[in-house]
């Protein structure tokens, strides 16, 4: 395949994240394309997709989905795949199934596993010196009870694998922790290597730090704070604000050099204010919740991404060097979906909130998932979370086959 023809793929189409990286890349003359295991696709609906088709499922057919992929790479001559999720673990384990020559813009499947496995992410952190919460790597309940007790409650019980909020329990008792152990995440207690991880549950802000590496370096970091999140403290923040943090561009750097990075990434932290100190939580070796934040601030990690894939130098020319204006980023759709969070916890005026606090902070802030010029993305995005919410029989935030492992 040619370099010049500059054609990308980007996968998980139906998502705002990779609905992101199809805009950043059709404004830097890219030729993108894109799939979707979920219809209608928002990236597909998008004026900035040169072609969409749909695929399997990620999460529930890894092979099916690697092997659809490397068909459309062939009908449209791709040279780059970004993926546009954790989906880039199944293209890095069934590669054999795409053209030869395509590249992946993401690392290769041994750094990818370890990074999304948040016991190994732990570790890492402690190795590199970096502030984490406390936490224990239990093997049966009865080691999980005794370390609970150890650390004190409450407690955060993690699966080691698990995204986008999910996979993650708070306990306030011995009581509660044993029956989510037995409960909700029984079925990763019974092998002592995917046990979940315990960890104390911080007081603090959530706080994030989005990063581009080359070879365990750090070329560019974007911190930001999440202001609101749709499922209250935790999870995916719908709401997001720039942060000026030196201490989190440390920590970055340490933990980048620690896992020897090439690539895009994303850490949360938790902030102490009083302390002037963040501990890591986890990791995200993908595209993130945030990546339209720093792109309306001049960071564009998408295109970065796919110029580093294509071995193109001078990195630093998608990364400005002052925030300027500081704005401010919208999940809209994630605002609807926290609205509907309120409203079945019994606040009947959540919705009249979220109207009204969408409304105080318009100005200096943009959306994730609309603007004026490519308005159908965002009806296809919600359209795409309408289904998934009446299929799961009222849950607005889903788990589907394969996304706990």
């Amino acid at each position: 395949m040619s370099l010049p023809s500059r054609r990308v793929l980007v996968t998980y189409g139906w998502c705002r994240t990779a609905y992101l990286a199809v805009r950043s890349l059709s404004r830097g003359g890219y030729r993108v394309y894109t799939c979707s295991g979920h219809a209608p696709s928002m990236s597909g609906w998008s004026r900035f997709s040169r072609g969409s088709a749909a695929v399997a499922d990620p999460f529930a057919a890894p092979e099916e989905f690697s092997k659809d992929v490397g068909r459309l790479v062939q009908r449209w001559s791709i040279d780059v795949v970004l993926p546009g999720h954790e989906d880039a673990l199944a293209l890095r384990q069934f590669e054999h199934h795409l053209p030869e020559g395509v590249q992946i813009a993401c690392p290769l499947r041994e750094q990818l596993e370890r990074a999304v496995d948040k016991a190994e992410v732990t570790r890492a952190a402690l190795a590199a010196s970096v502030p984490v919460p406390a936490s224990r790597f239990p093997a049966s309940v009865d080691e999980a009870v005794a370390d609970a007790e150890s650390i004190g409650f409450p407690i955060v019980a993690k699966l080691r694998r698990s995204n986008s909020g999910k996979g993650v329990a708070a306990a306030g008792s011995t009581d509660d922790l044993v029956g989510i152990l037995t409960g909700r995440f029984a079925s990763f207690c019974s092998s002592p290597i995917r046990f979940p991880i315990l960890q104390e549950l911080l007081p603090g802000q959530v706080v994030g730090a989005c990063f581009l590496a080359e070879k365990g370096r750090v070329v560019a970091v974007f911190a930001e704070r999440y202001v609101r999140c749709k499922d209250g403290r935790f999870g995916t923040s719908v709401f997001r604000e720039p942060l000026r943090w030196p201490r989190l561009d440390e920590h970055v750097a340490a933990m980048v050099a620690q896992l020897s990075w090439t690539g895009i990434g994303h850490f949360d932290f938790i902030e102490d204010a009083g302390r002037d100190e963040a501990f890591l939580l986890e990791m995200n070796p993908r595209l993130w919740g945030a990546v339209n934040l720093a792109y309306v601030n001049g960071f564009d990690f998408p295109a970065a991404l796919v110029a580093q894939t294509r071995g193109e130098g001078n990195l630093g020319r998608f990364f400005a060097s002052d925030y300027g204006r500081e704005l401010r980023s919208i999940w809209l759709v994630g605002e609807m979906i926290g609205a509907v969070n309120r409203w079945q916890a019994g606040e009947r005026l959540g919705p009249a909130r979220t109207a009204w606090d969408l409304a105080r902070v318009l100005p200096r802030s943009r959306f994730d998932d609309f603007v004026w010029h490519d308005p159908l993305a965002l009806v296809a995005e919600g359209c795409c979370y309408t289904k998934l919410f009446i299929r799961s029989g009222g849950d607005t935030n889903p788990v589907g086959e394969g996304m706990f492992q």
